[in-house]
């Protein structure tokens, strides 16, 4: 299911596209640019469970500013990493899966876990957290309106 798989990669590269911050800033922004370059190859090398625990170390040394957004995002991600678990579906092998042997309950429940990706909550998050990383790291992650 293409589906599936594009809204995995959107979630993960909104992940990088929503990212910054750290209790000591300039550590975090370090490891937000790393990041970056983690997950440009999302999808295409079976990494997501890696760039999972990449979001989720990000989220943990966000500073204070964002730190409540990138809860709102961790959310996000934790809901989509029970999605595939509940439906059977191992992170590291999306970029292989084969969408025509998904059982109705399995794609019902990743549709649930990606709709929160197009919440408010979700967007609101996202842009701040970009916004944080352009003013902060002089990154330019694109999420901001």
């Amino acid at each position: 299911m293409k589906t599936l798989k594009t809204a995995a990669a959107v979630l993960l590269a909104s992940v990088v596209l929503t990212a910054c911050g750290g209790s000591d800033t300039g550590a975090y922004c370090d490891r937000l640019e790393k990041a970056e370059d983690d997950f440009s190859s999302l999808g295409q090398d079976g990494n997501m469970s890696d760039a999972f625990d990449t979001f989720r170390e990000l989220r943990d040394e966000a500073p204070d500013a964002v730190k409540d957004d990138w809860k709102t995002l961790a959310g996000a991600i934790d809901d989509m990493e029970k999605a595939y678990e509940d439906a059977g579906i191992d992170l590291d092998e999306v970029d292989q899966l084969d969408a025509s042997k998904l059982s109705q309950d399995q794609i019902k429940k990743l549709t649930e876990a990606t709709s929160k990706l197009s919440s408010e909550d979700y967007t609101e998050a996202s842009n701040n957290i970009s916004e944080h990383a352009k003013s902060e790291c002089d990154i330019d992650l694109g999420a901001s309106s």
